[in-house]
């Protein structure tokens, strides 16, 4: 699951992103969730840190797109933040907050499916993950998230900062599964 952050001056803006982003999504088979916000410091009140790139407007009352910014690099330096707006000379600032892409309005969903492309190929090269089978669907659990295994008989309890995953599988197999990563013994 992707997580994505919007927060946009507009109304009909927050929604056209919102709806082109899980479009997008929906016509790929990946799930993007979008979460909108109407102010920054609903933004920060919100755990920020769980999404995977923020969208943002440059021009917005009280603490400008940029600004922003420049408040997550303080506290952030990896999440993607990609800015939509009509100004094109504030793209060369982007920079100065290693911004990950600049989309000018109106927005073009071509360009915006390439970005969210480039975005998913950044998220799944950045994690690392062990896939189980699960209801006959393959699951993901990304390795830093996990805590411990425990093997019995044939089922493998995996705990996760999320939760228990349950699965049949033998301790060699799991054994296996978990070797390639250094921080499990």
């Amino acid at each position: 699951m992707y997580e994505y952050c919007c927060y946009r001056r507009y109304t009909n803006g927050r929604e056209k992103i919102s709806e082109l982003i899980c479009k997008y999504g929906g016509e790929r088979g990946v799930s993007l969730n979008v979460t909108v916000f109407l102010s920054a410091e609903e933004f920060f009140k919100n755990a920020y840190e769980k999404f995977s790139a923020v969208f943002t407007d440059i021009m917005m009352p009280g603490v400008s797109g940029m600004d922003l910014a420049r408040k997550i690099r303080k506290a952030d330096s990896e999440i993607p933040i990609v800015f939509i707006s009509a100004e094109k000379e504030y793209a060369l600032e982007g920079y100065e907050v290693q911004a990950f892409d600049y989309i000018l309005k109106p927005i073009n969903p071509e360009r915006l499916g390439k970005i969210i492309d480039r975005l998913l190929k950044l998220k799944s090269a950045n994690e690392k993950v062990i896939t189980i089978k699960l209801n006959r669907r393959d699951v993901d659990i990304p390795v830093n998230k996990i805590i411990y295994a425990e093997a019995r008989n044939h089922n493998v309890d995996i705990y996760t900062t999320e939760g228990k995953h349950s699965v049949y599988m033998t301790f060699k197999n799991m054994i296996d599964l978990f070797s390639v990563y250094p921080q499990f013994i």
